[in-house]
């Protein structure tokens, strides 16, 4: 599996919790403003923290999400990497060419 592909499956596989984890947080910003009973706002960080579901559910989603971060800017920043890699060799080339030295091409 490509790394594209990876970081697709996993952004699809990952997007209810997190989306579950941000309904809950913004939730939790009311905390302090009574808006909800303590029975709520027990449920509300025991479901934000992953604490309702399983013990390391949370470190599944942490990492998963660390994961797709990494991925994003790993695509991202290829294209880049690979211009610059072009980039200079060109510039090694046009640099050898002006000194007089003799070039090699190898196939690929």
């Amino acid at each position: 599996m490509n790394l594209r592909k990876f970081h697709k499956v996993l952004g699809l596989s990952l997007s209810p919790l997190l989306l579950m984890l941000s309904v809950t947080g913004l939730a939790l910003l009311a905390r302090k403003d009574n808006l909800y009973s303590v029975e709520t706002k027990k449920l509300l960080v025991g479901l934000h923290t992953w604490e309702i579901a399983a013990k390391y559910t949370g470190s599944i989603v942490a990492f998963g999400l660390l994961t797709m971060v990494t991925t994003g800017l790993i695509l991202s920043l290829r294209p880049q990497l690979q211009r610059m890699k072009l980039q200079r060799s060109a510039k090694q080339i046009a640099d050898r060419a002006a000194s007089g030295e003799k070039t090699v091409s190898v196939a690929r």
